[in-house]
């Protein structure tokens, strides 16, 4: 009976104070990633609804080029901004239409390309026009992606109300309406992405390991695991062993230090694991 409590003691510790926090790292290291690697944005909708011209405001610069003519960008245009210590990697895409130019269709390829692996997509149509065929095919493409609505060129709507109607399935995305090329609306989109992007990210003084971190700590995540599943079937303290030496060594390797044979002697004069 001494023998089993101890045991079980060995393995309530091993899950509370080795797997538990090891795996909660683990998860920070994928759902951090924004906060490590920046948050990567996609603009996306039809040529010359205002991609380029939205760029350009948030970046404060002008980074992409601006002109009247549909289809001026044909490559993926990228570059990097921060908003309350959280770094964005915009990129702005060819604007997505049926075109029997060849390079344009290279364009648009990439185009989805780059929403596809996006953290996020901001969807721009124009706040002034309906709605139309293309857009509805394009939202088809993004639309599983978080997503942002633009309403843009609201300094064209001329009518009453605010602007486009949205279909009833794009209402649960956020929506902003905003004019790139006045500014009006720019700061409530840069305070929707700021929000967005934060939507799922762990708590901001959490601990986001690298990906080397993150490798190490599956395998001693994989050996602590091991190490429980020894005891469970009572196996000798020497099979016990080889996999908390692992685990530690794993941990140990993180750190920066090595780990002696003090801890295993620690850990089986405490508990008495197998005796």
């Amino acid at each position: 009976a001494a023998e089993a409590a101890d045991t079980g003691a060995v393995r309530r510790r091993i899950a509370a104070e080795v797997a538990a926090p090891l795996a909660g790292l683990i998860r920070n290291t994928i759902e951090g990633r924004p906060i490590r690697d920046g948050v990567a944005v996609a603009i996306v909708g039809r040529p010359n609804v205002g991609k380029s011209s939205l760029m350009n405001r948030l970046l404060g610069k002008e980074r992409s080029i601006v002109t009247e003519v549909p289809g001026t960008t044909r490559d993926v245009v990228e570059d990097r901004f921060y908003l309350e210590g959280l770094e964005f990697y915009l990129q702005d895409t060819a604007g997505l239409h049926p075109s029997p130019d060849m390079v344009e269709r290279i364009g648009m390829a990439k185009t989805l390309e780059s929403s596809g692996l996006s953290d996020l997509v901001l969807l721009v149509i124009e706040a002034h026009r309906p709605i139309g065929a293309e857009d509805l095919r394009i939202y088809e493409q993004v639309g599983s992606k978080p997503l942002i609505l633009i309403l843009n060129k609201i300094d064209l709507w001329q009518g009453p109300g605010d602007g486009t109607d949205l279909p009833a399935g794009w209402r649960t995305h956020p929506c902003v309406r905003l004019s790139a090329l006045t500014g009006s609306g720019i700061d409530e989109l840069r305070s929707e992405l700021v929000r967005t992007a934060c939507d799922d990210l762990p708590a901001t003084d959490a601990l986001i390991p690298n990906l080397r971190q993150k490798s190490l700590m599956e395998r001693a995540l994989a050996a602590a695991t091991a190490a429980d599943a020894d005891l469970e079937r009572n196996a000798g303290p020497e099979l016990v062993a080889v996999n908390l030496t692992l685990a530690a060594d794993c941990i140990a390797e993180i750190l920066g230090t090595r780990a002696g044979d003090d801890i295993l002697e620690a850990i089986f004069s405490r508990f008495c694991i197998g005796k």
